[in-house]
């Protein structure tokens, strides 16, 4: 028997050593964020789903007063100033209370109206809406239930492509988890401040 048959392996073992408190805030920051990116994907999931029940509803509507433009001649204008400024940015806008005149089907009717975004004058000729049974039920800006329909569910197909990539990175990305946990214990940390 020779020599090389004698000899037996040493193993030597290291003896393990526990996880590093910046491993352990990591895993635990992980874990953390995917619970907050699933509490916001379930909430998310909700207003998806009102949204789309509400413009499903809209755009299956019937809609008994129909509306068609008409350009109105304004005979009174009545209008005031209104600043808004939230320590930020400053806008002007204006409340006016309009007389306008139109004809339809070779009849003159009379009638007020009121418009709140931008100072009108006498003179001046407007496309107004009318309501087709009735030309006395006017209306400055108009919007069709199917239209609103339409633009609640474009508004929810968007959220959903959003929850889509959220749910997305919050199972398969560990940095993604670890910013929302960030994001939401400095929100929390910074709430009480805000109030004072």
């Amino acid at each position: 028997m020779s020599q090389n048959q004698n000899l037996t392996p040493i193993i030597i073992q290291a003896q393990p050593q526990g996880q590093s408190t910046m491993d352990k805030l990591m895993v635990h920051s992980e874990k953390c964020g995917k619970f907050v990116g699933l509490s916001g994907g379930v909430v998310c999931a909700i207003i998806i789903l009102i949204l789309c029940a509400v413009g499903i509803y809209f755009y299956r509507k019937k809609q008994y007063a129909i509306y068609n433009t008409i350009l109105a001649t304004i005979t009174e204008a009545n209008c005031s100033q209104v600043i808004n400024d939230n320590g930020r940015n400053r806008s002007v806008s204006y409340n006016c209370a309009l007389k306008v005149k139109y004809t339809i089907n070779g009849e003159e009717y009379q009638n007020s109206l009121q418009s709140n975004d931008t100072i009108h004058n006498v003179g001046e000729i407007r496309e107004i809406y009318y309501n087709t049974t009735n030309p006395y039920d006017i209306t400055y800006s108009y919007i069709t239930n199917k239209n609103l329909g339409r633009i609640l569910l474009g508004v929810g197909s968007c959220f959903f492509i959003l929850f889509i990539v959220h749910i997305v990175l919050t199972m398969k990305s560990e940095w993604y988890n670890r910013l929302q946990c960030v994001s939401a214990v400095s929100s929390a940390v910074a709430a009480p401040f805000r109030r004072n």
